[in-house]
């Protein structure tokens, strides 16, 4: 508990340092750094860091893909997008890798590092997407964070005082069926309080806000479906290679993945939803 303790003394500020910069390049850099040390836990992990071209090709891939929005606020670029184009070219080297060493490489292992690098990469990369491009992003950028470690609390308070029931155990012992309707009611509860307290506090500008109160309610509770998707799958890879942690670089947490298993598909998925509804309106 204490390592827990001294993890969040650190990470928190640094979080807001991230949030404070976050409009400005420094949210770029955060990401690709935090992508580039997911990444190489994962060929640790997976043991493919004995394949240093898949690891150069797959680092240069995830570190690229952060800034690939302040690339394409450049007037020569901007009619492209650019992700199409760099997503193309790590396949094409992923499959030139595969021609060039056959013997060395299987299909299985260009498939497994072409899907964790895109998941990983695409993830922490709609979280600078969402900020810097999407009106109110500073909002929804606390508001992806928030989905996935309220869910975490809930899950974990409501599983100690009340978990009997094991929602799968033979991936996540630990998780139970009271633990996840937990998660459930704390989510929704806190999205609810901030459609409705945020709008009194926070007045940009000098504007009024407005949520949109069903998408709110819909965010909590995909961000509790998709947090424990993304915190399983990275448990499930974790036992396949009979690991505990993807790494130590946080105290009591693990590494990088460990900390932020959950948000690789909310991140996503609020950069989807934020394509099609207004979450966030001036009034």
């Amino acid at each position: 508990m204490m390592r827990r303790v001294i993890t969040a003394a650190i990470t928190i500020p640094m979080f807001l340092v991230m949030y404070i910069f976050s409009s400005s390049i420094v949210l770029n850099i955060a990401a690709a750094i935090i992508t580039l040390i997911a990444l190489y836990e994962i060929f640790v992990t997976t043991k493919y860091v004995n394949n240093p071209e898949l690891l150069v090709i797959s680092l240069i891939f995830g570190g690229a893909m952060p800034f690939v929005l302040k690339f394409q606020l450049i007037e020569v670029a901007s009619k492209m997008n650019l992700i199409q184009p760099i997503v193309f070219v790590f396949i094409v080297l992923l499959f030139i890798m595969l021609l060039v060493n056959n013997k060395r490489y299987k299909i299985e292992e260009i498939s497994v590092v072409f899907l964790l690098s895109s998941i990983v990469s695409l993830s922490f990369s709609c979280t600078v997407f969402v900020r810097q491009e999407i009106v109110f992003g500073e909002i929804l950028f606390l508001l992806i964070f928030t989905g996935a470690w309220m869910s975490d609390t809930g899950g974990y308070i409501v599983g100690r005082l009340f978990g009997k029931h094991k929602l799968l155990p033979a991936i996540s012992p630990k998780k139970t069926i009271e633990g996840l309707v937990g998660s459930f009611v704390f989510n929704i509860i806190t999205f609810l309080g901030i459609s409705f307290i945020c709008p009194l506090l926070y007045h940009p500008e000098g504007k009024t806000i407005e949520f949109n109160v069903f998408v709110m309610v819909l965010l909590g509770v995909l961000s509790v479906i998709l947090g424990l998707i993304g915190d399983l799958a990275a448990s499930a890879i974790k036992r396949q290679f009979n690991v505990k942690d993807f790494g130590n670089i946080l105290p009591g947490h693990g590494g990088i993945m460990d900390r932020f298993d959950s948000v690789l598909f909310i991140a996503p998925m609020f950069y989807i939803v934020s394509q099609f509804f207004d979450i966030v309106v001036s009034v």
